[in-house]
């Protein structure tokens, strides 16, 4: 349920400040007949993504056995490809995205495209609206909670509240100190993800599990603790990982460290 709030909290965020920044520029030049145009991207491309999700369910649950672990597998990669992706582009080009959208609806107002208008939110919001539906989907995979769609409704809610707030002017959040936290906690979700995928191909036997228990550690906190269950989901926890499983979470945290240390620099 934890990932889950923090997966659509994440994503409902970003959206929802381009959204605002959108919505905030045509206030101030005094187009505001382009408002319609905006709120008609938003919910096409949240309907799209609903659309899409009941899809990749349907499709999952035409899997079985050996067909199941590689389908299982390939989805945890592309979520965790996906999700690394969005965290290090923001990293670098997050700074300039304001100016880069009001360019964007500018040049659209100014030709009175207002079709240009509802592209731009409607690819805002399903990219957004895709990468949600992959990763809350890898995420209930990996952990089989039932909590997840209350998980995604709490971080959507949370979303919204907080850009509420933040494009009312009611409360000043500091937004880099806020996606510096959610991106550390998405890296270690990503690294478990990754793990759990490295199983899924080693049930399939794509991969040799080598040393198939490098400890035991299920006396003192077993997975399938309330502890263990919640870190497990959140952090890909395992009381009996394999070296495979071991050398492919801790493989991740350092490449992931290791651009994070070069976005880090390049600011």
């Amino acid at each position: 349920m934890t990932a889950a709030v923090l997966i659509t909290l994440r994503e409902t965020l970003e959206t929802s400040l381009v959204v605002g920044i959108v919505l905030a520029y045509l206030d101030r030049t005094e187009h505001k007949s382009f408002r319609s145009s905006v709120w008609l991207g938003v919910a096409a491309g949240v309907l799209i993504s609903i659309l899409l999700g009941v899809l990749l369910s349907r499709l999952f649950g035409e899997f079985s056995g050996r067909s199941e672990q590689i389908f299982e597998g390939s989805l945890m990669i592309l979520a965790v490809v996906l999700m690394s992706w969005m965290i290090f582009w923001m990293m670098r080009h997050g700074s300039a995205m304001r100016r880069s959208i009001e360019q964007h609806v500018s040049s659209h107002v100014q030709s009175e495209y207002r079709f240009g208008v509802f592209l731009l939110i409607l690819f805002t919001t399903l990219r957004e609206g895709t990468e949600t539906v992959i990763f809350l989907q890898a995420a209930l995979l990996q952990s089989g909670s039932g909590w997840h769609f209350v998980g995604a409704l709490l971080g959507i809610g949370i979303a919204v509240v907080l850009s509420i707030l933040l494009f009312a002017g009611i409360r000043r959040i500091s937004l880099r100190h806020f996606f510096l936290v959610v991106n550390v906690l998405l890296i270690l979700f990503s690294a478990g993800l990754l793990m759990h995928g490295a199983h899924e191909f080693q049930e399939a036997g794509f991969l040799s599990e080598g040393i198939e228990h490098v400890w035991n550690i299920s006396q003192f906190l077993s997975q399938e603790s309330f502890v263990g269950g919640s870190l497990r989901q959140l952090f890909g926890y395992s009381d009996q990982p394999s070296l495979i499983e071991l050398l492919v979470y801790v493989g991740y945290i350092v490449v992931a460290g290791y651009w994070w240390k070069r976005m880090a620099v390049r600011k």
